[in-house]
């Protein structure tokens, strides 16, 4: 979540995205058995979608620089796991903007499972950098200070594999 003016109006305004990540595999026991893991949805919050390029570019003073589903997140097994996402944004305003960052499940040693023989998922990985390209560090919940040409990465973990690899169709 960022504060800052409107490029638009000139109003105050606050961005605000739920990024979602890959979700487990199905196995033989599931409700819906035997298929693989959603790519890059959010499964607590409804009816809610990525921020579009377009609207973050005309109504907040950042830039969507990418967005794209991660290869190598998601578990291997017979059935994967979901994909990450990785977006990337970037501060465009001519004033420093205030950040809140909350990024869930960072901790690798709590990454997405894998079950019945198939692959962990990887977890969440949240970097930031200063408009001269240098790696900030920064809690996974913080608040921040960033100024113009400063970015945000956000890469999404991956769902945990079911099943063999060896046997994926």
């Amino acid at each position: 979540m960022a504060e800052g003016r409107s490029p638009k109006t000139g109003r105050p305004v606050v961005l605000q995205d739920v990024v979602g990540g890959g979700t487990g595999a199905h196995g033989p026991r599931d409700d819906h058995p035997g298929g693989d893991g959603l790519d890059g949805v959010d499964t607590y919050m409804s009816n809610v979608a990525l921020l579009s390029a377009e609207v973050c570019e005309t109504e907040y003073p950042w830039r969507l620089v990418r967005s794209e589903l991660v290869p190598g997140t998601a578990g291997s097994g017979r059935h994967r796991g979901g994909r990450g996402v990785r977006r990337t944004y970037q501060v465009t305003g001519r004033e420093p903007q205030r950040v809140v960052l909350y990024c869930e499940q960072t901790d690798a040693r709590f990454r997405p499972r894998g079950a019945g023989g198939g692959g962990d998922g990887s977890p969440t990985r949240l970097i930031v950098r200063d408009a001269a390209g240098r790696r900030l560090a920064v809690r996974s919940k913080a608040t921040v200070t960033l100024v113009p040409g400063s970015t945000v990465t956000i890469v999404t973990g991956g769902g945990g594999g079911w099943g063999d690899p060896g046997r994926r169709r």
